[in-house]
């Protein structure tokens, strides 16, 4: 027998394979729902990566110059 994270005991690989399946599946949908509730906050997220990632390791010297000055534009006004 095998102890589990959360469901007590298991006597098989078998069954322990299920109760990981099911969890994952749970996960899964979990995600899925919050997700469709949260369009917006994942908009943000996915485009704040794309830009640190753009200005980390692709950006060019005349494209981080242009970027300082979109920065200082609009914190100013």
């Amino acid at each position: 027998m095998r102890w589990t994270k959360n469901w007590g005991t298991v006597s098989s690989g078998a069954e322990l394979h299920m109760l990981a399946h099911a969890e994952r599946t749970r996960k899964r949908l979990a995600k899925k729902k919050w997700d469709d509730k949260n369009k917006d906050k994942n908009r943000i997220y996915r485009y704040r990566s794309y830009a640190r990632k753009f200005i980390r390791d692709l950006a060019t010297d005349d494209d981080l110059k242009e970027l300082d000055e979109l920065i200082h534009k609009r914190l100013n006004d």
